[in-house]
């Protein structure tokens, strides 16, 4: 997955949104799903689907790419 421009999440087309509390140390982390939307550089009109994991550091939002919108949420999915 490549790294893609942090925007405001204001705006943003959320599917799915989830918090979890990892043990032994308690870290919560939250993991949001964006909605797929096609991809304005692809020169093949590909997808693309944004996550973003916060409270393990500086991952930020990345996005997959896929050829259709189920694809690219796929392989955002599997990571």
């Amino acid at each position: 997955m490549a790294p893609v421009p942090e925007r405001a999440e204001q705006g943003t087309r959320v599917i799915a949104r989830r918090s979890f509390q990892l043990a032994p140390d308690h870290k919560r982390i939250t993991v949001t799903l964006e909605v797929p939307e096609p991809d304005p550089e692809s020169l093949h009109d590909d997808w693309r689907c944004a996550s973003r994991i916060t409270g393990l550091g500086p991952r930020g939002r990345r996005s997959a790419y896929g050829i259709h919108a189920f694809h690219a949420l796929h392989l955002a999915l599997v990571g």
